[in-house]
């Protein structure tokens, strides 16, 4: 493990490639996840380990050098090992993380500084560059001042804040490292220390001590063997190379050409930067019970950064406003594609949220509903529910029953199941209909008006078995044809529902006007009644009253 942890020396030669940025989030945020819940629930961490094979599946072939590039081929052995390491302790597996963290960070610092060009333009402020200041935990006016340089096309300054932030990242790890903390506190400590190194590690300064790869390795190797007084001078060693690189990179700031923008950290204003500390998927802090993800981010406690986190939760909202138009419209592939861009904002939405019981429930649904096949309007409802049933508990607000309710039926009762189910109950209506016409015939007008309003009433039901079956054979077969027959279901939206008023409209009055015709017919309505203190129907029927069919 120790000899795998440095390996970002590959990085600095490689050509940085025009990375899938939806599958560096879900695999970024699939790691964290693993190294949240191995200490607690290792199959969930294996699940979630598997997802992160998945995402890197899809992210490999983006990446410098390719599928068979050094980059993909060190972090699909990383996330291998991380599997291995489920049957020993988590710190392993939460080491493996971090390295592949690194990994992913540094490539995605190559490809946001080569995509840059020299003359100003909004098309400098990349995707790419936005995710890594969002790694970097800025936020805010931090975030916005890294952006304007982008714009302005100074790739010096941006290169410079980018490495003043993780110098600091750096020097807040070591920190917390010493010989007389245990032994996971160090390993773990100096695991990430050297994964933010990653983005300082620069040509020039690689060989430079006491603060290099050589350095890292060595003081892992001591605290792998025990031996307390040589990591004790490593420790000291480290810390102070590490203050020394953070003041060197606060006064070798470059000059930019064009407009003075504020230092990455701090405020055009002149307000003090936040304290470097821990970002969303850096694994466990030093010292504290902090899992990754659920870590401390620079700012989170100022109004910009609680600003930045509620736009993160509106657009996990967003996201799945339009995967519900989208499955109210028949179109669940859009749908699903939809809801594959919520699974890496997950990692982005405020800290106290992600906390919350129902949280991890809303995770694995959207996992869930990804791979849905005949996806409908009341899938996505369920996910809002929940993501909703969240922020309630996130803010100590008692939470609807009905949700939960809600979101389990969905997770029991979706695709394929309610496809065949909804035939089943659509065939079931069949059955009282034709034995009504069966024992009753088809001659009495009022009892083809009873005929018609059943016929009626059950409408919905057949038309929703019959077309959600065909709707669900057309996504599964990828047939747009049949796929959009789930529009005439009349469970897709608004429009459905006053369809269904009018029907029911319409089958409650046949029914009403069927029975009051066989009241009239029996002598129940109409009829006049024998004189007496009390008025009543008569007690028996002759035969002219039962051949009622026979004479109309």
């Amino acid at each position: 493990m120790r000899r795998h942890l440095l390996l970002w020396g590959l990085l600095s030669s490689a050509g940085a490639a025009a990375q899938d940025l939806t599958a560096y989030r879900t695999l970024a945020y699939t790691l964290d996840r693993a190294a949240a819940q191995v200490g607690r629930d290792p199959a969930a961490a294996k699940a979630e380990l598997d997802r992160a094979d998945a995402a890197l599946s899809v992210l490999g072939p983006t990446l410098p050098g390719g599928e068979q590039g050094a980059l993909a081929s060190n972090l699909r052995s990383t996330v291998t090992q991380a599997h291995s390491a489920l049957s020993r302790t988590p710190a392993e597996v939460q080491a493996h993380v971090l390295l592949a963290r690194g990994l992913l960070r540094r490539a995605l610092y190559d490809q946001a500084l080569d995509s840059l060009q020299p003359q100003p333009g909004p098309a400098n402020d990349t995707a790419a560059l936005r995710l890594l200041g969002r790694e970097l935990g800025l936020q805010g006016e931090a975030l916005a001042a890294l952006s304007l340089q982008a714009r302005l096309g100074e790739r010096d300054t941006v290169r410079w804040q980018v490495q003043r932030v993780a110098a600091g990242k750096v020097r807040a790890a070591l920190q917390g490292t010493g010989p007389e903390q245990p032994r996971t506190v160090n390993y773990l400590a100096l695991t990430r220390a050297s994964s933010w190194f990653a983005l300082v590690r620069e040509p020039g300064r690689e060989s430079t001590p006491p603060l290099g790869v050589p350095q890292f390795d060595r003081a892992l190797q001591q605290v792998s063997g025990g031996d307390q007084t040589g990591l004790a001078q490593s420790l000291t060693d480290l810390q102070a190379g590490a203050a020394d690189l953070e003041r060197r990179l606060a006064v070798g700031a470059p000059a930019p050409s064009s407009q003075a923008v504020p230092p990455a950290g701090e405020s055009p204003s002149g307000q003090e930067p936040p304290v470097p500390g821990t970002t969303p998927g850096t694994g466990t802090t030093p010292g504290t019970g902090t899992t990754p993800g659920m870590g401390t981010t620079p700012g989170m406690g100022t109004t910009s950064g609680t600003s930045t986190s509620a736009q993160n939760l509106d657009a996990v909202y967003a996201a799945l406003a339009r995967a519900l138009t989208a499955s109210g419209h028949g179109d669940p592939a859009q749908a699903r594609a939809t809801l594959a861009q919520v699974t890496p904002l997950l990692s982005e939405v405020p800290p106290a949220v992600r906390a919350a019981p129902a949280f991890a429930q809303f995770g694995r649904d959207v996992q869930t509903m990804q791979r849905r096949t005949g996806l409908r309007p009341d899938d996505v409802q369920a996910l809002i529910a929940t993501l909703g049933s969240a922020e309630r508990q996130a803010a100590g607000q008692a939470t609807a029953g009905s949700d939960g309710f809600a979101a389990g039926a969905s997770r029991a009762l979706g695709g394929g199941v309610r496809a065949w189910l909804g035939l089943g109950l659509a065939a079931l209506c069949l059955l009282p209909l034709y034995l009504l016409r069966l024992a009753f015939g088809g001659s009495n007008v009022y009892w083809r008006s009873i005929w018609a309003g059943l016929l009626t009433l059950t409408l919905p039901l057949l038309l929703s078995g019959t077309f959600g079956l065909l709707a669900w054979l057309g996504d599964l077969l990828d047939l747009p044809l049949l796929r959009g027959a789930v529009n005439l279901t009349l469970s897709q939206g608004a429009g459905g529902l006053l369809l269904r008023g009018l029907l029911s409209a319409a089958g409650l009055a046949l029914l009403a006007y069927g029975f009051w015709g066989l009241c009239q017919q029996f002598g129940l309505l109409g009829r006049r009644t024998v004189p007496g203190p009390v008025s009543r129907p008569p007690s028996r029927y002759t035969q002219h009253d039962l051949d009622w069919d026979e004479e109309l």
